[in-house]
């Protein structure tokens, strides 16, 4: 949209926000927008809002640890985890669209740090952690958290390391409690690496799974002989099964657009492989598509670990009532069970006379 109230320069793309977490300042609500993508990129101060948003994808994270009652030390500042992945959907598709470099500069460079006013990086800690996983889990695989520290200086080093995994909601909000481990780490020369593992199972985490199917892991590090210490607190998003959905006979890909004809029946089947080491109860499998057929509520049969859960019905396309509304509509089949939900196929349908 054009921005006269702030120049040719400043028009082009805006973000604008109807539920933001804070009060504007100028509208004394809660709005944000529209701002300039533009001013946000290069830090500007501008109406409206510009600030907030510059902080939403460039702010950064600090960890306190309690080393006495009420007294709080800074253990570590992230400056790269806010920001990564600003994303928007893609015209015609329901891929994401990454706009990140909209929305600011790469992470680190020179006209990020000139935009933002940001110092030169400070000197590297003589340790350095890293976390990561043994592979992407699905759900019902087990995996390890791996902690690893390299050390940069001659100095033996020693790492104590407190690693906690929790469930998490679609809120962000932390839930159960999966597992919780403490080790150590000893280095012995400069450039000498050492790791800690911790194994995750899936018996630990299944009865934890919130609707998400998200994990996080924390972990805090504290190096013995400075007293330095490390926080990084990392999600571990569990795979749920694909739900294949064959229309017509054929298989669709997850939005995949797939042409109809309006007055027509055409059979449709769904279905997944348990990846579970137990049963699947209560199985439902759940279906809905505007114009393709009413709501459905499907009941299916309990499914053994490895085998099938399918369902079987069909949809019959009505065109849309008036000429200019669009004759497209989205298939949504999802399966719910006592031990596994949200496990969901779609097909993108135009319809055609």
């Amino acid at each position: 949209m054009a921005r006269p109230d702030l120049g040719l320069q400043y028009s082009g793309w805006q973000a604008i926000d109807a539920t933001p977490q804070e009060i504007s300042p100028h509208s004394k609500s809660y709005v944000v927008g529209p701002a300039s993508l533009s001013a946000v990129k290069t830090g500007q101060s501008m109406d409206y809002d510009t600030d907030f948003v510059v902080a939403e994808v460039n702010a950064d994270i600090r960890d306190y640890c309690e080393v006495e009652k009420d007294k709080f030390v800074l253990a570590v500042t992230d400056t790269k985890r806010v920001g990564k992945t600003v994303s928007t959907k893609t015209v015609g598709s329901n891929k994401r669209c990454d706009v990140t470099d909209s929305y600011k500069f790469k992470e680190g460079s020179e006209l990020e740090r000139a935009a933002l006013g940001l110092d030169e990086p400070d000197g590297a800690s003589d340790v350095q952690l890293d976390v990561s996983f043994s592979k992407q889990p699905a759900i019902g695989d087990n995996f390890d958290v791996i902690v690893t520290a390299k050390c940069s200086v001659k100095e033996v080093r020693t790492v104590r390391v407190s690693v906690a995994v929790s469930s998490v909601s679609y809120t962000g909000g932390s839930g159960t409690s999966v597992k919780k481990e403490q080790g150590k780490i000893s280095l012995t020369r400069a450039g000498g690496s050492g790791s800690y593992t911790v194994a995750v199972r899936s018996s630990d985490y299944l009865c934890c799974l919130r609707d998400q199917a998200l994990l996080s892991v924390t972990v805090l590090a504290v190096v013995s002989e400075t007293g330095k210490g490390w926080v990084s607190k990392v999600p571990c998003r569990l795979h749920r099964p694909d739900l294949t959905l064959l229309v017509d006979g054929k298989q669709v890909e997850d939005d995949e657009w797939v042409e109809l004809s309006a007055g027509k029946s055409y059979p449709v089947k769904a279905y997944f492989t348990n990846p579970l080491q137990k049963p699947l109860t209560n199985v439902v499998f759940l279906i809905e598509g505007a114009r393709l057929t009413k709501p459905l509520k499907i009941p299916g049969k309990n499914t053994g670990k490895g085998k099938v859960a399918e369902v079987s019905f069909a949809i019959s396309p009505r065109s849309a009532p008036r000429k200019r509304q669009s004759q497209s509509s989205k298939l949504i089949v999802t399966c719910q069970s006592k031990e596994l939900k949200g496990v969901m196929g779609t097909a993108c349908v135009t319809i055609t006379k």
